[in-house]
């Protein structure tokens, strides 16, 4: 590779914070949950331990009767309300938070480590029962 020796010409940006996936066979995924990868081709499902975090489905699809790839699941990352399970307070701001299936969140074990299973950055605290996430992709 060489060093540019003049301006580039068109680089484009996209803004990294809706995208489609090829949904898994044999799989429903809900609206507004926490989508997960599976596979070599992170197919979307349902967000399962270990999965990699896809982000917040759009809509609901169902590809129960369908091969893999079949349909397209629209994910979101961004600032998002997740409900959580009690842990999260306000101490945490600013913390990971981990998923613990795709529509629960909670204090991530090392709170300062990102994990397989973070799902983001606490911002806010709304109640024992919900929380302000900022959704990324760590896998």
């Amino acid at each position: 590779m060489a060093y540019a020796t003049q301006d580039a010409v068109g680089v484009i940006f996209r803004e990294n914070s809706e995208g489609g996936h090829p949904v898994a066979a044999a799989t429903k995924i809900y609206a507004q949950t926490i989508t997960g990868g599976t596979g070599a081709n992170n197919d979307a499902r349902p967000y399962q331990v270990g999965d990699a975090i896809l982000g917040i489905s759009q809509e609901q699809i169902d590809n129960t009767a369908g091969v893999a790839g079949a349909k397209t699941v629209r994910v979101r990352r961004g600032c998002a309300r997740l409900a959580q399970n009690g842990t999260i307070t306000r101490a945490h701001i600013n913390k990971f938070a981990k998923a613990l299936d795709d529509s629960t969140v909670a204090i991530e074990v090392a709170p300062d480590t990102a994990t397989v299973n973070t799902i983001g950055t606490i911002v806010d605290v709304e109640s024992a029962a919900t929380v302000w996430i900022e959704v990324r992709r760590f896998k």
